[in-house]
């Protein structure tokens, strides 16, 4: 739909809306994994030993999961201003409404007691992410 949307690739896409306003610097869907700063996944082999994952071709999850975000990037996403360059306002009330079981656009949302958590979680060969949010006391925590 972004490439049809836009007569481009969703990779330019991506750079032009969402990465560069928003300041992402290191957050690509470019995969070097001999890059200076390549994280290695693990995952464990048959016998359960740790083992490092084997590399998959990133063509395939596109854009459900070959994006590579660093922790910095996805706090500065976090602290971006609604009615910035990235979100007006509108748009970011509406990306944290829950739609339907609990989901909003991209995030879940749910209760730890008295507060909300919005949440997203992802996992590709060798790599888990979660990211959760609880603005009630300005928090972010963010696992790769």
């Amino acid at each position: 739909v972004v490439e049809k949307v836009t007569a481009g690739t969703f990779a330019d896409a991506l750079a032009k809306h969402v990465l560069a306003p928003a300041k992402l610097t290191k957050t690509s869907l470019v995969d070097d994994p001999a890059g200076a700063d390549a994280a290695v996944g693990y995952s464990l082999d048959e016998a359960g030993r740790l083992v490092t994952a084997r590399p998959i071709d990133m063509s395939v999850p596109f854009s459900a999961g070959a994006l590579r975000p660093t922790a910095d990037d996805l706090l500065r996403f976090d602290r971006a201003p609604p009615g910035g360059a990235l979100l007006g306002a509108a748009s970011k009330a509406k990306l944290w409404a829950p739609r339907k079981d609990g989901y909003a656009l991209g995030f879940t949302i749910g209760r730890v007691g008295e507060l909300e958590v919005q949440s997203h979680g992802g996992g590709i060969d060798g790599f888990t992410s979660s990211f959760a949010r609880v603005p009630a006391v300005d928090a972010v925590v963010i696992a790769l």
